[in-house]
């Protein structure tokens, strides 16, 4: 996945993130602009340091995660990265893929640090990788 990444803001209701329709989910401002903190350089919302300059990185790196099922939904709750535990202090949002007959969950994160992620569950492979980093 290239481009720009940034994390869903859920409706609250179990139906689809808002924004979503442009196969990328998005917070949109409703003036039929473009998503809020596009343009702007800015991590995703949510992250608290809107105005710093951020970039993100592209991985695939394989990684260990601890996650709970709540409400029937799974949520990662810690996960090692090269050899450090981040504890996730919040999920900003969560999205799934079809891909053949598997699911692909997507997940935005945020650890106690305020380091931005993107973590990926493969179902068919049944493996966790980190896809995207946000780095100042």
């Amino acid at each position: 996945m290239g481009g720009r990444w940034w994390p869903t803001l859920w409706a609250g209701d179990g139906g689809p993130p808002l924004g979503v329709g442009d196969g990328g989910p998005t917070l949109w401002a409703g003036d039929g602009g473009p998503p809020l903190g596009v343009g702007d350089g800015g991590p995703p919302l949510g992250v608290g340091k809107l105005g710093d300059k951020y970039m993100y990185q592209d991985l695939n790196d394989p990684i260990e995660v601890i996650a709970v099922f709540t409400d029937h939904r799974l949520r990662p709750i810690r996960f090692k990265w090269r050899d450090r535990v981040h504890k996730i202090s919040r999920v900003t949002g969560s999205w799934k893929k079809l891909e053949g007959e598997y699911i692909v969950r997507y997940f935005a994160v945020v650890d106690e640090e305020t380091n931005v992620f993107q973590l990926v569950y493969n179902e068919r492979l049944t493996d966790w990788t980190i896809s995207k980093v946000w780095v100042e």
